[in-house]
């Protein structure tokens, strides 16, 4: 049974404002209202700290003080925390057959952290839905 979309809390982790006021509406519009920003990996380590239960976090990848791979590695090693469900949406990643190294290796990392990576232009309110469903639906 899929948990109810307006009980879920989602961490949307973005160093640019308008990427979060725009996640956060696509949220809204699915039913999901209780919805936390960080600006970086350490501000949304410090929102988990201090008692902010989350059932998915959304991240960018490049981000300035804390960027998104280590705020995932330092997320996945903290046992508290490890269980959370990861999204990465970043202009980095795309759907092209012949992928730069440098993205094949971004990927690599996020199968090894159980992250399911997403391509920023890709992310619709329509997919936003389908990703929760599978991830939350357990």
């Amino acid at each position: 049974m899929t948990k109810a979309f307006d009980s879920l809390r989602i961490l949307i982790v973005d160093d640019d404002p308008t990427q979060r006021m725009l996640m956060t509406a696509h949220l809204n519009a699915i039913g999901i209202t209780k919805c936390l920003e960080a600006a970086d990996g350490k501000e949304a380590l410090a929102l988990l700290s201090s008692s902010q239960d989350v059932d998915l976090i959304v991240t960018d990848n490049k981000m300035p003080i804390m960027d998104g791979p280590d705020f995932i590695r330092t997320l996945r090693s903290l046992r508290a925390y490890s269980h959370i469900k990861v999204v990465m949406a970043s202009d980095n990643l795309s759907d092209r057959p012949n992928k730069q190294p440098a993205e094949n290796i971004l990927r690599d990392f996020l199968t090894e952290h159980n992250v399911l990576p997403i391509p920023k232009d890709r992310l619709s309110r329509a997919v936003l839905r389908e990703i929760l469903e599978e991830l939350l639906g357990d």
